[in-house]
């Protein structure tokens, strides 16, 4: 019996899931604090600017669970909310019509705001989020260079081939 959803998870499945992965987590034994700890540690240490992307109407990643980074680092941190879902709301290259997004940045070690306040702060954009985050690079980037060699011939490895390759080409 499949249950009513575009993932097509049969129930038996999804409740032997509920029951081995997502029960146990909250209960949190010794192990899984131990994991918590130091995921914990591990992503307070980053204090890289960050370029963080939630989609909408997201089923693997829900928003305002990928909005939690707030939470887990002071790092600067851009937000970036764009309209569609898993899929579309990442592949939305720029020209894609219908597209929007929503982005803010907190600086280092500045305010989280839970994610309904951060929605009202952000600022509303049209287009693909792509071009914010291409600017967000460039921001961050040195002068462009000639790209290092291919392949290196003096230890054995010839270049196969100019990029991207022969298996892009292939049908």
């Amino acid at each position: 019996q499949y249950q009513r959803t575009a993932h097509r998870i049969t129930s038996p499945w999804k409740w032997r899931h509920l029951k081995s992965v997502i029960v146990p987590s909250v209960q949190s034994p010794p192990s899984m604090l131990k994991l918590h700890d130091f995921c914990n540690r591990a992503l307070a240490s980053i204090r890289k600017p960050l370029f963080v992307v939630g989609t909408e109407r997201d089923h693997v990643a829900p928003w305002h669970s990928v909005h939690k980074i707030h939470l887990l680092t002071g790092a600067e941190i851009t937000f970036v909310l764009t309209s569609g879902g898993h899929n579309a709301g990442i592949v939305s290259e720029p020209g894609h019509k219908g597209r929007r997004y929503r982005v803010l940045t907190r600086e280092v070690d500045g305010t989280s705001y839970d994610p309904e306040e951060w929605a009202s702060r952000a600022e509303q954009k049209q287009g693909s989020w792509w071009t914010a985050w291409g600017e967000w690079l460039a921001a961050r980037s040195g002068e462009p260079g000639a790209p290092p060699p291919m392949g290196a011939a003096d230890k054995g490895y010839a270049a196969i081939a100019d990029a991207p390759g022969h298996y892009v080409l292939e049908h």
